[in-house]
């Protein structure tokens, strides 16, 4: 009736379309996390078995040391420039011991 603002919880069929809704919204952002995963320099043994929390974190960190590296502050001589992708693969396997 009046005053009730649609709190009744709404009919079945636009909850199946809210659920629908929410579930192709889960798969993009799903989608949008493996591609970054993607992108990391990681082995794709190790990419493809992230959860997004772990993506998000090394995403940073990776960003992080790149960022430093590419101020000036620290230089690398050409030669270690390659090592660098690297220490990400020992960052994810030091956080896997840690959290594991």
């Amino acid at each position: 009736g009046l005053g009730s603002g649609g709190r009744d919880g709404g009919s079945p069929r636009r909850k199946e379309k809210s659920r629908d809704a929410a579930r192709c919204r889960r798969g993009k952002e799903s989608e949008v996390f493996y591609e970054l995963a993607q992108q990391l320099p990681l082995p794709h043994s190790v990419s493809s078995s992230l959860d997004k929390a772990s993506i998000m974190r090394l995403t940073i960190s990776y960003l992080r040391m790149r960022k430093l590296l590419c101020s000036g502050q620290y230089s690398l001589p050409n030669s270690k420039r390659q090592s660098f992708d690297g220490v990400l693969l020992l960052t994810v396997k030091v956080n896997f011991i840690i959290s594991g």
